[in-house]
């Protein structure tokens, strides 16, 4: 009788603390701050090529919203392999991932009315983190040249059109940089 009362106490407390007990692997988590991350949809996908001639596209792996403080919980069902992945948020706002399924990725990013999600914090990928930092410098560059393109466009005077392709040679030799 003692024997299987200690083995319920057993069950019970595994059981109790299984709940609590961090996630292992192919789960992505976080917590997006500021208006634009509480409570919107968040979908991580992969790119897909198409088949010869056709065009690829992006396929949801999985989807959850975040709540009204911006936590979101996603845990693919499937095997991922080491890849390149997309964590969609409001269905407009990119963040690159690099995972495969060992990974428990945690993130935590202030989302951004428009554009890519940067400067974010990531544990548990630190190629997703390097891949942050890159998007962190590499996207205000890329805005400054599509300016640049159309003050360029824009530019009614010959000089003002002259001085802007060597903004824009510097501008190419600090994203080559």
């Amino acid at each position: 009788m003692r024997s299987g009362i200690a083995l319920y106490i057993v069950l019970l407390v595994t059981w109790a603390f299984s709940g609590c007990a961090p996630k292992k692997g192919n789960v992505v988590e976080g917590v997006l701050l500021g208006n634009e991350g509480q409570g919107v949809q968040v979908e991580l996908r992969k790119w897909v090529p198409g088949r010869t001639g056709q065009a690829g596209e992006f396929v949801a792996l999985d989807a959850t919203y975040s709540d009204m403080d911006g936590n979101f919980t996603l845990e693919p069902k499937e095997n991922l392999v080491l890849d390149f992945y997309q964590l969609m948020v409001s269905k407009s706002t990119p963040m690159v991932l690099i995972m495969d399924s060992t990974m428990h990725i945690h993130i935590e990013a202030t989302v951004p009315p428009g554009g890519f999600i940067v400067d974010a914090k990531v544990k548990g990928s630190s190629a997703s983190q390097e891949a942050s930092v890159y998007y962190s410098k590499a996207m205000p560059m890329q805005e400054n040249m599509g300016m640049l393109r159309a003050a360029m466009q824009n530019a009614k005077d010959n000089q003002k059109r002259q001085e802007i392709p060597d903004r824009s040679s510097q501008l190419k030799t600090d994203i080559n940089d």
